[in-house]
C-alpha cells in the first residue's frame, strides 16, 4: 500500500493514491467553466465562437495535464524528503519568473526601500509564486475532511471570478488564479478520486495533445482576437505570444533615413506678435466629451467655441507617458529607447536622445515653462524635459498634483511671462480611474465627468489669469489630451490596453486670435502637435519630427497632403489608419490582426481581415514597412513591451 501513497500523507486520509486524474477531472470542470464564461460574454457569429470555446477548453486541459505531471515527478522524488516540496516550489517559481515580473514592475517601484526596485521585485515575485504550494497545502488539508467536495465548487466559482476580475492589464495574474483554483481543487480531491486512476496516463496524454496543439496551432485571426478578449482564459495570451515568437522572421529592413533637412517655417506665418502659447493637456479627455456633457464643462465648452477644432483627431499612443512623449519628440514609441531607470522597475525615455520641441524653443530663446504634476515629469526621467523654467506641485506621496494646484503653477508661469515669447504647458490628472476624487456616487462615466469639472475649473482659473494679465491677444491656446477613455466598449474600461477609437480618439482645439473658430475635419494627431508649435514661434521644423505642423490650416493657408495616421502602444499594439477611413491593427506580442471599414462600422465590431483576402494583406504590409523602417534598433535595442 505505500506505493499507493502521496508523500506526507497521514492515517487520517485513508492514503493518498499515488496515482490519481485528480488534476485531469478538475481540468474538465474549469474547461466547463471557461466555456460558460466565454459563450455567455460573447457577441462572435456562432463558427467562431465554437472555435473558440474548444481552444479556451484545451488551454484549461493543457493546465491540468501540467499541474498532473509537476504532481507526478513529486511523488516520483518522494523517497528523498526534500524532493516533493522542491519539486513543487521550483516549478512554481519558475512559472512566476516567467510571466509575472513585468507586470509587477510597476508595484515594485512604489514598494522599493531606498530605490532598489530589483530585490523588492525578486520578493514580489518569489511571494505571489508560493501561492501555488501554499494552495496545494491547503488543498491537501482540507482533502482530509468530509468537506474535501467543497473544493470543487470553489474552484469553479473562482474560476469563474477570474473571468470577471482585472480587465486586460494582467495576463499573468489571470493564469496564476486558474493555476490556483486547478491546483487546490485537484490537492483536496486527489485520494477521493483514485478510483479513476487507471484512466490517468490516457487521459494525461489526450489533455496534452490537446493543450499544445492549442498552443502551436494559429486559428484564424477572429477566433484568437474572440479568445483573447476573455480573460480567464490565462494560457491565451502566453500561448498567442509563443506562437508568434516561433513564427518571428528576419525581414529585410528598407534603407529609408529617418531624419532629413529641417523643414522651413509656414510664410506667411502667425499674425501674433511674440505669441504665448498655452499647451493644456487633460488626461483621458475624449473626443465625444461635449457631445454629452458639455453642460458639466462650461469652459471647456467656452474654448472649444471659440477654437478651431479638428473633429478627427487620434493620440500617438494609449498610455500618458508614451504618448506624451510622441508629442513631445515628433517620434513614434518604435523610434524612442525606453529603458529602466532603475533594474528591474518600468522603462521611461531618459536615454532617448530626439530633440523634444521645447528644446527647439529653447534654442531660439524662446522662454518654455512646464507645471511638474508628478513624479514621472521630472526631467531625468525623459518625458517632459527641455523646459527652461518650471514649478512643481507634485508633493509626495501624492501620485499627482490635482487640477486646483496644477492651475496654481499654471497662474505662477503666467506671472513669469515678460514681453517676449513663451510656451506654458501643463498636464491635468484628476480623470483616472477609480474616479473617486470628486466623490463615489453615481456610475463610473458620471464620476469621471465629475473629475473633469474639477480640471474644467481650473482652465477656468487659468483663462481669467491670461485676460487680467493682458495676454489675450499673444495667446494661443492649445487643448489635447493624451488619450480617450473606454467606458465599456469592447467590453473594457479605462485606457492603455487597446488602440480602439473610443481610446485613441482626443479633441484638439486650437484657439489663435484673429483665426475664426470652425470644425475641420482633416485627419490629424498629437504627434503634430510638435510640429505645429514650433512653427508657431516661426521656427524651422527639425527634420526628424513625424508629424505635419497644423499651422497653414489654422490659418486657411493650405491643406495637409493626404496621409495615413498610425498609433504605436507601449504595448505593442500598432494601427494605421488609411484615407480611406480603413483602419489596421495588430499586436505584436499576440500576433493578432484586425481590419474595420470605419466609415461603415466605427464602432470596430466587425473584423474584416479574415475576409478580406489580398487588400488586408496589402494594408498590413504597408503597416509593417512602415514600422520596419522607423523602428529603432541600434545596438540590439528593440522596443520594450510597456504595460501602462
Amino acid at each position: 500500500m505505500s506505493a499507493e501513497r502521496a508523500p506526507g500523507a497521514g492515517a487520517r486520509d485513508g492514503g493518498a493514491a499515488r496515482l490519481s486524474a485528480a488534476p485531469l477531472l478538475v481540468a474538465w470542470l474549469l474547461a466547463g467553466v471557461d466555456a460558460l464564461a466565454v459563450a455567455r460574454n460573447s457577441t462572435a457569429p456562432r463558427p467562431v465562437l465554437f472555435v473558440a470555446l474548444l481552444l479556451a477548453m484545451a488551454y484549461e486541459l493543457l493546465i491540468g495535464a501540467v499541474v498532473l505531471a509537476v504532481a507526478r515527478t513529486a511523488l516520483a522524488l518522494r523517497r528523498f524528503r526534500l524532493g516533493p516540496p522542491l519539486v513543487v516550489v521550483s516549478s512554481s517559481l519558475a512559472l512566476g519568473a516567467a510571466t509575472l515580473p513585468r507586470e509587477l514592475a510597476v508595484l515594485a517601484e512604489k514598494l522599493a526601500p531606498g530605490g532598489h526596485v530589483l530585490p523588492t521585485l525578486v520578493v514580489l515575485t518569489a511571494a505571489v509564486s508560493l501561492t501555488i504550494p501554499a494552495t496545494a497545502l491547503l488543498g491537501r488539508r482540507l482533502g482530509r475532511t468530509r468537506l474535501w467536495w467543497t473544493a470543487l465548487p470553489l474552484a469553479a466559482l473562482a474560476q469563474l471570478e477570474n473571468h470577471a476580475v482585472l480587465e486586460r492589464n494582467y495576463p499573468a495574474a489571470h493564469l496564476f488564479l486558474g493555476v490556483l483554483a486547478a491546483v487546490g481543487a485537484a490537492a483536496a480531491s486527489w485520494s477521493r478520486l483514485a478510483r479513476f486512476r487507471r484512466a490517468e496516463r490516457a487521459l494525461a496524454v489526450c489533455f496534452g495533445v490537446a493543450g499544445v496543439a492549442g498552443v502551436v496551432a494559429s486559428p484564424p485571426s477572429a477566433v484568437l482576437l474572440e479568445i483573447l478578449r476573455h480573460e480567464g482564459v490565462g494560457v491565451a495570451p502566453f500561448a498567442a505570444a509563443l506562437r508568434t515568437w516561433l513564427a518571428r522572421t528576419t525581414r529585410p529592413l528598407p534603407a529609408v533615413p529617418v531624419d532629413g533637412p529641417p523643414r522651413s517655417a509656414t510664410r506667411p506665418g502667425l499674425a501674433v506678435a511674440r505669441p504665448v502659447v498655452l499647451f493644456l493637456s487633460v488626461d483621458a479627455l475624449r473626443a465625444d466629451i461635449l457631445a454629452t456633457d458639455a453642460a458639466s464643462l462650461p469652459h471647456l465648452a467656452e474654448l472649444a467655441q471659440g477654437s478651431v477644432r479638428f473633429q478627427v483627431a487620434r493620440a500617438p499612443a494609449t498610455a500618458t507617458m508614451v504618448s506624451l512623449t510622441a508629442m513631445m519628440t515628433s517620434r513614434y514609441y518604435s523610434q524612442q529607447r525606453w529603458t529602466p531607470i532603475r533594474t528591474g522597475g518600468p522603462e521611461f525615455p531618459q536615454l532617448e536622445t530626439a530633440p523634444r520641441f521645447t528644446e527647439v524653443l529653447s534654442a531660439a530663446s524662446v522662454a518654455t515653462f512646464v507645471v511638474e504634476s508628478g513624479l514621472w515629469m521630472r526631467p531625468d526621467y525623459g518625458v517632459l524635459p527641455g523646459f527652461s523654467d518650471r514649478v512643481v506641485v507634485w508633493r509626495d506621496p501624492q501620485p499627482f498634483a490635482l487640477a486646483a494646484e496644477v492651475a496654481g503653477g499654471m497662474v505662477e508661469g503666467l506671472r513669469r511671462v515678460g514681453d517676449g515669447p513663451a510656451l506654458l504647458l501643463a498636464h491635468f490628472l484628476d480623470a483616472h480611474a477609480p474616479y473617486d476624487l470628486a466623490g463615489s456616487a453615481g456610475t463610473d462615466r458620471e464620476r469621471y465627468v465629475r473629475e473633469l469639472a474639477q480640471v474644467d475649473a481650473a482652465l477656468g482659473t487659468i483663462l481669467v489669469e491670461v485676460e487680467r494679465l493682458g495676454l489675450g491677444d499673444r495667446a494661443v491656446v492649445i487643448v489635447s489630451a493624451d488619450h480617450g477613455e473606454a467606458f465599456g466598449e469592447h467590453a473594457n474600461s479605462g485606457h492603455g490596453t487597446t488602440i480602439y477609437e473610443e481610446v485613441v480618439r482626443v479633441p484638439i482645439w486650437v484657439r489663435v486670435p484673429g483665426v475664426a473658430p470652425r470644425d475641420e475635419t482633416v485627419p490629424v494627431s498629437g504627434i503634430d502637435l510638435g510640429p505645429t508649435i514650433v512653427d508657431v514661434f516661426g521656427l524651422d521644423i527639425p527634420g526628424g519630427f513625424m508629424g505635419e505642423t497644423l499651422l497653414p490650416v489654422l490659418l486657411g493657408s493650405g491643406r495637409l497632403p493626404p496621409r495615413a495616421i498610425v498609433v504605436d502602444a507601449g504595448r505593442r499594439q500598432q494601427a494605421m489608419i488609411f484615407p480611406d477611413g480603413y483602419k489596421i491593427i495588430r499586436d505584436l506580442r499576440m500576433g493578432t490582426v484586425e481590419l474595420y471599414d470605419l466609415g461603415a462600422d466605427p464602432g470596430e465590431r466587425r473584423s474584416l481581415y479574415d475576409e478580406a483576402g489580398s487588400a488586408g494583406r496589402s494594408q498590413l504590409e504597408a503597416l509593417a514597412y512602415f514600422f520596419d523602417t522607423y523602428t529603432l534598433r541600434a545596438d540590439g535595442y528593440e522596443p520594450p513591451v510597456r504595460l501602462p
